[in-house]
């Protein structure tokens, strides 16, 4: 036996030393995100502290600034003090959250967890198929599609009505997010919610980047368009205008009641989450002037960047996107922007790159006002900012409560899928703009990888992209 162990283990760690090997050359092969870099404190009121520096703070799904809040801070070390840092059922706070919770959502019965896997594969399980907003893979929904053996993605209702259509025999989830989270845009749930009521389908939505904003309540996009409609489920993570970390899923009672069995302990909130969450819904309730704050800073900001020439697209909430394009240049913007002072962060798609900017209700007009001059400053320089400013600026039109602005005129290039974005380049590139691609990732590379790792990226990179 001591034979054969001493001859397995050689083998054994010259597999896992294979392994880490290519699991480095995954590694050198990757674009160098242009990340914060150590986040030391977070004092609130729009900024944050990275690497011993303030810079404005446009990165966070904190939309009305909450978990910076002392009341907010407070109910969390009460809570803490009280009941330890561990969930338990039954615990008060917890049963407590998911009542109000369900008053303010117009549902039945609401589940709260730190993890709903479990809860969402089980509920897609019962399903014989999903349709999926092309849009819409935020990650609280991901367990719900990822596993499903017949999963439709569909980039719009026409698309999802075909789908529902070759099948109306078929148990179906429509699923998708009130708003699209790297656009901004609303999703076309009135015609959403139609198709399910003609096809017996349930409608799924995803309210993470929309509860607490929108509506006339704060009580996300459903309300905003959907009005006292109750019929749909609701899916939102807590980490947006809740302040707090978590997922919570809301609908039937029969449905909530079997999906909070298939939750092991380990996927129950502590209690500093729950009365995180507890007190932030408090104040979204009690001060209905932060959502307003919220819509007002947000205006400000995109009639600001449109001055300048840039497209923000189809948004028409507090998730500003600004088009770039190139996955590598978007990064380098990033970057920039973060060492003259501005946080902000990047949604990343091959030809489709953008940056994205999350403006919060405690911002101040002098904190907009500087993060214009910084993007201006910073987008003139590396070519993103045109020289000339446009004639006229298009009125800037906000989901606001009461206003049904679902989605802002925009290019085309928005709504096209990558694929389509790739196949509309020419297939022959001409040599002078192969190696200035080249030249131009080399870089970057080398601006923020380490030398062995460049050593190792330079030949077979370079020869790629030379191809």
């Amino acid at each position: 036996m001591a034979v054969r162990r001493i001859v397995a283990e050689p083998a054994r760690r010259c597999g896992v030393q294979r392994f880490i090997e290519r699991f480095r050359a995954l590694a050198s092969t990757r674009l160098a995100v242009a990340g914060a870099g150590t986040l030391e404190s977070l004092p609130g009121l729009g900024e944050a502290e990275l690497d011993g520096r303030r810079a404005l703070n446009f990165a966070t799904g904190d939309a009305l600034g909450l978990s910076t809040d002392a009341r907010v801070k407070e109910a969390a070390q009460a809570a803490t003090r009280r009941y330890g840092t561990q969930g338990a059922r039954g615990h008060q706070g917890l049963h407590e959250l998911e009542q109000r919770l369900a008053l303010f959502l117009s549902r039945d019965q609401v589940l709260v967890c730190a993890d709903s896997a479990g809860a969402l594969a089980a509920l897609g399980l019962q399903a014989d198929q999903l349709c999926l907003d092309a849009r819409s893979a935020t990650w609280p929904l991901r367990a719900l599609w990822e596993h499903h053996p017949q999963v439709v993605r569909f980039d719009d209702v026409d698309a999802a009505e075909a789908a529902l259509a070759a099948d109306p025999e078929r148990c179906t989830l429509i699923v998708a997010s009130g708003v699209h989270p790297d656009e901004g845009d609303l999703s076309a749930l009135p015609r959403l919610s139609e198709l399910a009521l003609r096809f017996g389908a349930a409608l799924v939505i995803d309210e993470s980047s929309s509860l607490g904003v929108l509506g006339q309540q704060g009580a996300g996009a459903a309300e905003q368009m959907l009005g006292r409609d109750v019929s749909s489920l609701v899916v939102a993570s807590l980490d947006g205008a809740l302040a707090s970390r978590g997922v919570l899923l809301a609908g039937p009672a029969e449905i909530i009641s079997v999906l909070r069995d298939e939750l092991p302990d380990g996927a129950l909130p502590s209690p500093a989450l729950v009365a995180a969450a507890l007190k932030a819904l408090e104040i979204i309730q009690a001060e209905p002037a932060r959502r307003a704050r919220l819509f007002d800073v947000t205006y400000r900001l995109m009639t600001g960047l449109k001055a300048m020439g840039l497209d923000t697209g189809p948004s028409v909430t507090p998730r500003v996107p600004v088009w770039v394009g190139d996955e590598v240049r978007c990064q380098r913007v990033q970057k920039a922007l973060l060492e003259a002072g501005l946080w902000c962060r990047c949604a990343l798609a091959p030809s489709r790159a953008r940056l994205l900017l999350l403006p919060q209700a405690t911002h101040t007009d002098a904190q907009i006002d500087q993060a214009l001059q910084l993007f201006e400053r910073v987008g003139r320089k590396v070519g993103l900012v045109p020289d000339d400013r446009p004639p006229a600026v298009a009125a800037v039109d906000l989901a606001r409560p009461g206003v049904f602005a679902q989605s802002a005129s925009c290019a085309p290039h928005w709504h096209q899928a990558a694929a389509g974005a790739e196949a509309a380049r020419p297939v022959g590139r001409a040599l002078g703009e192969r190696l200035f691609s080249a030249v131009e990732t080399l870089t970057w590379r080398a601006a923020n990888l380490r030398s062995a790792d460049v050593r190792k990226w330079l030949p077979r990179e370079l020869l790629r992209r030379l191809k």
